[in-house]
């Protein structure tokens, strides 16, 4: 028991560095906006679809070819799209789906083995360079959008933050233990408190124009769905077997690990915001 105790307070210790230091950056490359945030972005969507492909097992060389050509794919669905639009993003997703689809086809094999990898590179190339975009259209392409950018990354962390401590402390049933056996029902529920209360902050100071029970409700909302994405992450690692999508980031694992809550959260947001602020 003793010998565990400094491999976790390592962990933790590598994990409040990171943030320490990441959460500033973020948090002023977001103030900056415009190429900078375009910058991160693209980062983040490369970083992720390195990791999917370099985790993803390939049968021959012409599927990793493929494979490394869908990540390419992935790059530029997250450039153009932030360049020229949402819908500039989806042009290129459609070309990718098919070209991809093509590609599988084409490669021979076992139709039966065949067919599941080519629905796993779809999903990890969508995922990748769809997802995370949308922190960029949030920014630039709404109105207030530098405070409900802030809004979105303050519910994630904060509304993480609570369900991590909550769980560790307090909960015993699990939220899915075949997938994620570390959440618990506690931490989902402290999660969606805390995310709440950041809303009703965020209404109350002014920082965001709406009332106080509607930002509740919204954060609450892409609060639930930022959970549902690390599930559907923590779904796709147990698919293959892996613990961490990659080691990048000293005590949170990968990009797609420490991104996870963003990717179904930033576009929820967004699609939200197209509704109430007309």
């Amino acid at each position: 028991m003793s010998g565990s105790t400094p491999v976790i307070s390592k962990n933790l210790f590598s994990r409040l560095a990171v943030a320490a230091v990441g959460i500033p950056i973020i948090l002023g490359i977001v103030w900056g906006g415009g190429i900078w945030l375009a910058g991160l972005v693209t980062l983040i969507t490369g970083l992720a679809a390195y990791e999917f492909i370099g985790s993803q097992p390939a049968e021959c060389p012409r599927e990793s070819s493929t494979r490394k050509l869908a990540g390419l794919g992935a790059i530029g669905m997250a450039t153009l799209g932030m360049a020229y639009g949402v819908y500039a993003g989806l042009g290129v997703a459609l070309c990718v789906f098919i070209l991809v689809s093509g590609a599988y086809a084409v490669i021979g094999g076992d139709p039966i083995s065949r067919f599941p990898h080519l629905v796993l590179t779809l999903w990890g190339t969508l995922y990748t360079g769809l997802l995370y975009q949308f922190l960029y259209h949030i920014r630039m392409a709404t109105y207030e959008g530098m405070a409900w950018t802030l809004f979105l990354l303050a519910t994630l962390w904060i509304g993480d933050t609570a369900a991590m401590w909550v769980g560790k402390t307090v909960g015993k049933r699990k939220l899915a233990p075949t997938v994620s056996p570390n959440k618990t029902v506690a931490g989902a529920i402290a999660c969606a408190i805390a995310a709440g209360l950041v809303g009703v902050v965020f209404a109350m100071s002014g920082w965001v124009t709406m009332s106080a029970m509607s930002a509740a409700v919204i954060a609450v909302i892409i609060s639930t769905l930022g959970q549902v994405g690390d599930l559907v992450k923590s779904l796709w690692k147990r698919s293959i077997g892996v613990k961490d999508s990659s080691q990048i980031i000293p005590g949170h694992g990968g990009v797609i690990d420490r991104f996870d809550s963003l990717a179904f959260a930033a576009p929820t947001l967004y699609l939200i915001l197209q509704v109430v602020q007309v």
